[in-house]
Parts: C-alpha cells; sequence; structure tokens
C-alpha cells in the first residue's frame, strides 16, 4: 500500500454498510468495495462535507477574531523570503508525519493550513481520491519539500487533506530536501 493509515472511525462506519448498488447503464452489481460504489462515495462526500464545515467555521472564527491571516496556508516561498539556498538534495521516499506538513509550495489558495478544502470546486477530486482511500486502494506518494524540520506540499494536496480528513498519521512522500544558508 502507498499510503500508511492509522484505523479510522469513518472506514469502522463504512464497513457496516453492506448495500449493493447498481448501475444505471447495465443494472449490474456494483461491488461494494469499489470507488464507484455509490455508498462509499456518499460517505466520502460525507467527510468532504466535514473538512469543508471545518475550514468554512475556522475562517468565520478567525475572521470574529481579527486573526483570519494565521488561517492562510503557509507558503515556501514565504518560508524562503530573504534566505539563501545552500544546498538541493533529493532523499527518495519516505514516511512523514502528517502533522509536519504545513504548507504548499505555490498552491496556497486551496486549502486552509490544516487542509482543510475552502472552495466547493475542489469536491469531485476530492470525493474520488476519499472514495479510493476508504478503498484500501494505494495512491502515488506526495511530492514534498523540507525545510528544517517542515514539510511543504508541491504535489498532492488533495492527497494530503484527504489523509488528514481521514484521520491518517503518516503518508509516503517523495522528498526534496532544501538547505538554507
Amino acid at each position: 500500500m502507498a499510503i500508511w493509515k492509522m484505523y479510522s472511525k469513518h472506514k469502522k462506519e463504512l464497513l457496516t454498510q453492506r448495500r449493493p448498488a447498481m448501475t444505471t447503464n447495465s443494472l449490474m452489481m456494483v461491488s461494494e468495495r469499489s470507488p464507484q460504489n455509490p455508498h462509499i462515495r456518499l460517505h466520502a462526500g460525507a467527510i468532504f462535507n466535514e473538512a469543508r464545515g471545518r475550514a468554512i467555521f475556522g475562517n468565520l472564527k478567525a475572521l470574529v477574531l481579527g486573526s483570519l491571516a494565521k488561517r492562510a496556508m503557509p507558503s515556501l516561498s514565504s518560508r524562503l523570503s530573504g534566505r539563501e539556498l545552500a544546498g538541493r538534495h533529493e532523499l527518495g521516499q519516505r514516511t512523514i508525519e502528517i502533522e509536519r506538513i504545513v504548507g504548499s509550495e505555490s498552491r496556497v489558495a486551496g486549502f486552509d493550513r490544516h487542509f482543510n478544502p475552502l472552495s466547493e470546486s475542489t469536491r469531485e477530486r476530492w470525493v474520488s481520491i476519499a472514495a479510493l482511500c476508504l478503498n484500501d486502494i494505494g495512491l502515488p506518494a506526495v511530492d514534498l519539500i523540507q525545510v528544517g524540520e517542515e514539510y511543504y506540499v508541491r504535489d498532492g494536496h488533495h492527497r494530503v487533506s484527504v489523509a488528514r480528513a481521514l484521520g491518517w498519521a503518516f503518508i509516503d512522500a517523495r522528498i526534496t530536501k532544501l538547505e538554507l544558508k
């Protein structure tokens, strides 16, 4: 499996739902473990709604408290601002604690600092990835940039978001380490 995770309540709930579904084209039974199973997609959609709700509530709370800037996802460019690069090394694939992923190389507008989706426009892709994860279908490793002990996402924002929403503790990643002077 490409991504490691902790047992989550979402998986337990999903496994108790054993209802076959029909396809509209051929009326054939869809496998209960299929990402196209409407029950799994419905469950993945509910998890998206929870994550999206956390983003909305967090932003409203921050707006009232005057700390909206603290909710924004940190960018790698702001972390590197005014610093000189001493070196760049490819570290290969490793398993990383998700909590150490703190920001993004470029896509800071799509997710909050906790990788909750900020826009409804990400729903379809997010739900598709969540359905695959709920079915234990391995996904490619994400691409991360390491600066000190922190990691920034280069590729795989939706996968990190889904993994966090599902309560996973670790994710497989290809790491590029940047060393600063």
